[in-house]
């Protein structure tokens, strides 16, 4: 299933619904939305704006639940019983999913990089009170964690269930529809609020959200320029991650979106 997404009237004034034609899969509409944005006061004036996407709903979920509402849609979609997906012993991403999960009544196998706490504080203490399956791999096995997956999603299989399989950050092309999404949010309010903001900067740490991003102002032909500051690996990691998000993007979803040189 697609929806045409609408804008509501009210952001843009007298132009009435602006209807992007984009056909937006369906989602679980979890996210609440639009998150506001608003300015910053600081004695540089630096004329920085911040998108509250603390404020998405979802049990401190952050950022992650506009992925998720996508990913997890697919997941119902197909049929699956479950879902498997992977992070850091203090994953923000995992600690999202395992709530979706357990809203939904889905099994949650949670894959955590890093040794189980005696005493559990954080997100790990969240993931546990949720009832989510963790099982805890090294530093080492999480270089394979594709693969160590896909075989607990195939052991699942074979004793008759069906499980969806989420890669870290929720990070792939059905991923990147949530900050598609996001930044036609974004425009829509910048827009109809003048503000004077000509680029977004956002953090990549498995290059999801940035994909999206592109995505969004790609498809809505936009003059906002992307920028994102890598918290691990390096820039020429998240060049080469991005591009291939968005060439699955383009396969699985028929566009033709094409990055700029650089």
């Amino acid at each position: 299933m697609t929806a045409l997404m609408q804008i509501p009237e009210h952001l843009f004034g007298n132009t009435g619904i602006l209807q992007m034609k984009i056909n937006f899969p369906s989602s679980l509409g979890f996210t609440f939305q639009p998150t506001p944005i608003v300015r910053l006061h600081d004695r540089a004036e630096t004329g920085l704006w911040l998108k509250r996407d603390d404020l998405t709903g979802m049990e401190l979920s952050g950022n992650k639940i506009r992925k998720l509402d996508f990913l997890v849609r697919e997941a119902l979609d197909q049929g699956a019983d479950g879902i498997i997906t992977c992070g850091g012993l203090q994953s923000n991403h995992c600690r999202a999913a395992a709530f979706v999960g357990a809203r939904l009544g889905l099994q949650t196998v949670l894959f955590l990089r890093g040794e189980a706490e005696k005493n559990p504080t954080g997100n790990y203490f969240l993931d546990r009170l949720s009832g989510a399956t963790i099982i805890h791999v090294t530093a080492e096995e999480y270089k394979n964690i594709g693969e160590i997956m896909a075989e607990k999603s195939a052991e699942f299989s074979r004793a008759g269930k069906k499980m969806y399989v989420i890669p870290e950050g929720g990070s792939n092309e059905t991923g990147s529809w949530g900050y598609c999404q996001c930044f036609v949010e974004a425009e829509a309010q910048i827009k109809a609020d003048k503000m004077p903001i000509e680029a977004i900067a956002v953090a990549s740490g498995s290059g999801g959200t940035h994909a999206g991003l592109l995505i969004g102002k790609k498809l809505t032909e936009s003059n906002i320029d992307i920028f994102s500051i890598n918290v691990c690996d390096d820039s020429e990691y998240f060049k080469n991650k991005i591009s291939a998000i968005i060439a699955q993007f383009n396969r699985k979803y028929g566009y033709r979106i094409q990055l700029d040189p650089g």
